[in-house]
């Protein structure tokens, strides 16, 4: 398995098809080796869902393989689950930046292997992500948008935060921390 990652804002068409090929060789496999594609259907950037879609659309058109349609914030919650950073029946609650003065979000709760699903992905203003939390148990707050919202000066940013994790990207994280890189500032929620 491989991974590339760059972040280079407007720039996913042109770079897509060449980090998908460096990928392919970093593994040593071939795009017809693989049992199938998938892809990202949001939330997120329309323009980059498009291309990821599309891409993906192309890749299995010329080699029969299946795409699989992955939830953006459904994924980072079973990573979560699936690196122990959360217990059974705590909660999780995956962030992606949405621009402007809102986030991404939806709440899981960890159930055995699975993170099962509580509220649905939506776009929410930063000032009503309190009211929307769970108010007991512990939650872990996760992603860019979590980020964002500990930047925010909410109240519960100071009150109710231990830490913050948000999943690693071009291998910056330690085997100890689940191959997630860990915020300076909390986010574990009680």
């Amino acid at each position: 398995v491989a991974e590339r990652l760059i972040e280079a804002p407007r720039a996913h068409a042109e770079k897509l098809l060449s980090l998908v090929e460096e990928s392919l060789a970093l593994a040593s496999v071939r795009l017809a080796d693989l049992d199938g594609f998938a892809v990202s259907i949001g939330p997120g950037s329309f323009t980059g869902l498009r291309i990821g879609l599309s891409t993906a659309k192309g890749f299995a058109f010329a080699t029969g393989k299946p795409v699989l349609a992955v939830p953006t914030l459904a994924a980072l919650a079973y990573e979560a689950v699936r690196s122990e950073l959360v217990g059974e029946d705590e909660y999780i609650v995956p962030m992606i930046d949405a621009r402007r003065d809102e986030v991404y979000m939806a709440i899981y709760r960890r159930s055995g292997q699975l993170a099962a699903e509580l509220s649905p992905a939506r776009a929410i203003r930063l000032h009503e992500i309190p009211v929307l939390l769970p108010k007991l148990g512990r939650l872990l707050l996760m992603g860019d948008g979590a980020e964002k919202f500990f930047r925010s000066s909410n109240p519960l940013v100071s009150t109710r935060i231990q830490r913050c994790v948000y999943p690693s990207g071009g291998g910056g994280a330690s085997k100890e921390d689940g191959g997630f890189q860990v915020c300076t500032r909390a986010v574990l929620v009680r």
